[in-house]
């Protein structure tokens, strides 16, 4: 699982921080609770790890992906992680844009920090 967190931070938040065309489009394409919108990721933990997983399949040839069935290990990797203090340094952090008392319905945002 530290394999799919470290692809979602490098490949996914990292990648949408430096507009990455091919994670551009892929974004753009999915269906879900992801989306960009005013230069910003927005996205529900559900829709961000069923993307990770389509993603990670696609640029690793993998189908389907031994990840697939481990979404709550995913969320607790992420909270358990400075994953924040990573994208800081990128120029980027996720914040909260709706909290809802389950986590799976909280919208959060990937922006861009201003320097």
């Amino acid at each position: 699982m530290n394999e799919l967190y470290g692809f979602l931070v490098d490949d996914v938040f990292i990648g949408f921080l430096q507009q990455v065309p091919e994670l551009l489009e892929e974004i753009n394409a999915f269906e879900g609770d992801l989306q960009i919108l005013n230069n910003r990721l927005l996205f529900t933990l559900p829709a961000l790890f069923e993307l990770t997983c389509n993603y990670v399949e696609k640029q690793h040839q993998q189908t389907p992906s031994r990840y697939r069935s481990d979404y709550l290990q995913f969320r607790k990797q992420l909270y358990n992680n400075p994953t924040n203090t990573v994208l800081q340094d990128k120029g980027g952090v996720v914040e909260i844009e709706k909290s809802d008392f389950d986590h799976d319905k909280s919208l959060y945002k990937l922006v861009f920090l201003e320097r």
